[in-house]
C-alpha cells in the first residue's frame, strides 16, 4: 500500500479551524499503519504541495505508486487554505476561496498518479464543498473525510478495512463547477442547495454510499388528502438485500407541485436505521402541519392547496444519486386541501 497527499500526514486536517488540543492526534497516514496486518508494507510519500506546483525534476511518488497494489490519495484542504481571514496563511485571497475546485496542482498531481496506479482511492479533507468532477472518474473510490478530528486516522482505516461499514451523509450539496453556483456577493437562494438549484449536482444533498445493498418499498400515507391542521403518518419500508450490516438514513422529503412558487424539495423527516444483513424493517414519520407548510414573502409559514409528493429515500429527489448507485427512492401523491 502507498499512502500519497499533502495531507495524508497532516495534523491541521485533522482538526480544521476550530478545535482544542489532544495529546493523541492519529493522522491518516498513523491510522491506516497502525491497522495494516502484519506483512503488509506501507509506503508513504507526499507526493506534492498543498497548493503550489511541485519542485521540478523526478517525482518518485509515481514509481512507488505503479509497484503499490493499492493508492490510498489523501488531497485537499487544511485551515492554511480555508477558514478565518488571519488563519489561513497559505491562502492567496484570505481564506474565502475563489473556486471550489481542488488546487490546480493536486489536480495535476492526481491525474498522474491514476496512470501509475493498479487501484487508487481518493480521500478528500476540508471544511466545504470540493468540485471534482474529473477526479470522481479517474478515482477508483472516493472518501470525503472532511476535518475528521483526532481520531481520523484510525476512522478512516476502520472504512477501508471494512471494521465498519460507511454511513455519512452529505449535509450540503456538492456541484460540478464553480461556474454552477450565484455570485459569491449575491445572497439570494436562487441556484443554491438541493431546494433552489437547477444545475445537476455531482453529490446531491443527503447522498452518502455503504457497503450494504439497501432497497426502499412501499410507501403508504395514512391521508391522500389533508386539511390544515391535519398530521400525516408516513410509513416505508427498507430492506437490506446484502450479507452486511448498514446503517441507513432514511430521508423523507415534500415535493411541491410543479411551477409553484416553493423549494424544488424541502426534508422533512429522517431517521437512523440499523439493519443486519438480509433484514427488513419499517420506518415511520409523523408530519405535523407545519412540515407541509410553505414559507411566504413575509416569511410565515402558510398552508399551499395542492397536490404534493411524498418521497422517502437515501439522498435528496433527483436522478444524481442513483446514477451514482443509491437504491431508488419511493414516491406517493398527497392533496392538500
Amino acid at each position: 500500500m502507498l499512502v500519497v497527499g499533502p495531507t495524508a500526514a497532516n495534523i491541521g486536517a485533522m482538526l480544521g479551524n476550530y478545535y482544542g488540543v489532544s495529546s493523541r492526534i492519529v493522522t491518516f497516514m498513523e491510522g491506516l499503519v497502525a491497522r495494516v496486518p502484519e506483512g503488509c508494507r506501507v509506503m508513504y510519500r507526499p507526493g506534492c504541495p498543498l497548493s503550489q506546483p511541485g519542485a521540478p525534476g523526478v517525482n518518485y511518488t509515481f514509481g512507488d505508486s505503479a509497484m503499490a497494489e493499492i493508492v490510498v490519495a489523501v488531497l485537499g484542504l487544511d485551515p492554511t487554505l480555508e477558514g478565518e481571514e488571519g488563519d489561513t496563511v497559505a491562502s492567496p485571497v484570505g481564506g474565502d476561496r475563489v473556486r471550489i475546485e481542488l488546487p490546480e496542482n493536486q489536480r495535476a498531481f492526481l491525474k498522474e498518479l491514476r496512470a501509475n496506479s493498479k487501484k487508487l482511492i481518493l480521500v478528500l479533507t476540508g471544511g466545504s464543498a470540493l468540485a471534482i468532477p474529473e477526479e470522481h472518474d479517474l478515482a477508483d473510490a472516493v472518501l470525503y473525510a472532511w476535518y475528521p478530528g483526532c481520531e481520523g486516522g484510525a476512522a478512516l482505516a476502520d472504512v477501508l478495512f471494512g471494521d465498519l461499514a460507511p454511513s455519512g451523509r452529505l449535509p450540503v450539496t456538492v456541484p460540478r463547477r464553480t461556474e454552477d453556483l450565484p455570485a459569491f456577493n449575491d445572497y439570494a437562494m436562487r441556484g443554491r442547495t438541493y431546494k433552489f438549484a437547477a444545475a445537476e449536482p455531482l453529490y446531491p444533498f443527503g447522498f452518502g454510499l455503504g457497503y450494504a445493498r439497501i432497497a426502499y418499498e412501499s410507501l403508504t400515507l395514512s391521508h391522500r388528502a389533508l386539511k390544515d391542521g391535519a398530521a400525516l403518518e408516513v410509513r416505508a419500508t427498507v430492506r437490506n438485500t446484502s450479507g452486511v450490516a448498514a446503517q441507513e438514513t432514511v430521508q423523507c422529503y415534500l415535493i411541491p407541485p410543479a411551477g409553484a412558487d416553493a423549494p424544488r424539495a424541502t426534508l422533512v423527516e429522517f431517521a437512523k436505521l440499523h439493519l443486519a444483513a438480509h433484514a427488513t424493517a419499517e420506518v415511520r414519520f409523523t408530519l405535523g402541519a407545519d412540515a407541509l407548510r410553505q414559507v411566504d414573502v413575509r416569511g410565515e409559514r402558510v398552508w399551499r392547496p395542492g397536490t404534493y409528493q411524498i418521497l422517502v429515500g437515501a439522498a435528496s429527489p433527483g436522478p444524481r444519486a442513483q446514477a451514482l448507485g443509491a437504491p431508488a427512492p419511493v414516491t406517493a401523491a398527497l392533496r392538500l386541501d
